[in-house]
């Protein structure tokens, strides 16, 4: 379930908070002009992002969503889903 393998991604980092049988929850801070990249997980594995700062689009099944600082947003297991921005972006994730 973990995403530590994100460093590896120009213009993204990310941090494991917490990581046990039930979930994982990390901070993911994503720079002007990047993304954090398109992703799914198995069906049974849900993805929570909830945007601590910044705006940006996250993309659910390839539809692109506005989003800014204090919005939610579920992704259930097998959805395609990532996220851009073009100003400086803080996203809480839940896996």
């Amino acid at each position: 379930m973990s995403h530590n393998n994100l460093g590896k991604y120009k213009g993204l980092t990310y941090l494991t908070l917490l990581e046990n049988e039930i979930c994982v929850v990390g901070m993911a801070r994503i720079y002007p002009g990047c993304n954090f990249p398109n992703h799914s997980h198995d069906p049974d594995v849900h993805e929570i992002y909830i945007i601590i700062s910044g705006k940006g689009y996250v993309y659910k099944n390839n539809v692109k969503i506005p989003t800014k600082k204090g919005k939610v947003h579920v992704f259930p297991g097998g959805t395609l889903h990532y996220s851009e921005t073009d100003s400086d972006f803080k996203v809480g994730v839940i896996v």
